[in-house]
Formats: C-alpha cells, structure tokens, sequence
C-alpha cells in the first residue's frame, strides 16, 4: 500500500473552496480546516446536537446540513479535478495526484489507471485542501474496510452524475445505485 505526501507551500493562505463556505455559513463552530473535512461534518453536528431523536430519526437542521455539505464535497471535487472525461489534461492532473508513474501515453490508459487505483475520495480532497497524506489501496476490499472504519464516506448519490469522478467511485457499502464507469445498461430480456 503505497503512501503520497502532497507538495504543498506552506506560506500561502489557502483560497476559500466550497467546503470552506459550508462550513463558513455556521460561524457559532470552530471550524478546522486542517482536520478531515468528514470528521469536522460529524464535530459540528456534534457542536450543535443534532443526533437522533426518540425516534431514532434525525433532525432537519442535520439532514439539510449533511446535504449541503454533500453537494460542496463534489463540487470540489469537480472544480479541481474537472468532469469532462474527454479533457487529456484532466486525466495527466489526476494521474499526477494518484502517484501513477509512469504516466500512461493515451487517454484510454490514463482512464484504465485511475479506474484500477483504490482511494478513499474524502482523503483525495483532504489531499488536495491540507496536504494530508494520501493512502492508495492494494484492493477494493481494503478500502471498504478503511473507509467504513473511519467514517470517511464520499457522497455516492451525487456522485453518480459522471465526469472524472465516477471513475474512482468504490463500493463500499454494497448499496451501489448506478452505472460504473465505461459501462453500458444491461437490457431486459422480454
């Protein structure tokens, strides 16, 4: 299991991205953006006590909270690695940022590369936001585990739109919804 340390310049202030405005419109929460930004999701509602009620269901502050905070995850996530899957440049980025050398000569084996390496989508923006170190997995299975164990769940539901992201969606719950990407729709025998 290989280990990436992100170069990063430690002098510069970093620029306001999506997750930084979420967590921006809840100024009452020290918000550390140091920290996993899915671990700074659970101590705001944690902050605001928002668990579950008697009936084991949680509040409407939360549910809109963990929404939001869905849709900045793969907002940016598509403003810094892209959507477009026919983009040559987007797919050198992304190779890049996943340590896959030697960098693939086509589009088609970058796409093959990054469809085969394993990681964790929350770390790969923490990655990229903080400079946290990126862990690639050997198997699906070992980050299924890792990423359950943790909590560090990426928002699959929106997820499923397309553009480079599905490429590096895993399953990890056994509940996928969609279409993997570079595969057609299986039809119904009638």
């Amino acid at each position: 299991m290989g280990k990436k340390k992100s170069k990063k310049s430690k002098n510069r202030t970093p620029k306001m991205d999506k997750i930084d405005q979420f967590f921006a419109d809840y100024p009452d929460f020290d918000y550390d953006r140091t920290e996993s930004s899915p671990r700074e999701f659970y101590r705001m509602c944690d902050f605001f006590d928002w668990g579950k009620n008697s009936r084991d269901e949680y509040p409407a502050e939360r549910l809109q909270a963990q929404d939001d905070f869905r849709r900045a995850m793969v907002e940016n996530f598509n403003d810094h690695f892209g959507t477009d899957v026919d983009d040559q440049q987007a797919w050198e980025h992304m190779c890049v940022v996943l340590g896959i050398e030697p960098l693939p000569q086509t589009m088609q084996a970058m796409k093959a590369a990054v469809k085969s390496t394993h990681v964790n989508l929350a770390d790969l923006l923490d990655n990229d936001r903080s400079g946290a170190l990126l862990r690639i997995f050997d198997t699906q299975v070992e980050l299924a585990h890792y990423t359950r164990s943790t909590g560090r769940f990426f928002p699959k539901e929106d997820a499923y739109a397309g553009g480079l992201l599905r490429f590096l969606l895993r399953e990890i719950t056994g509940t996928y919804h969609g279409r993997r990407a570079g595969q057609q729709r299986s039809r119904k025998k009638r």
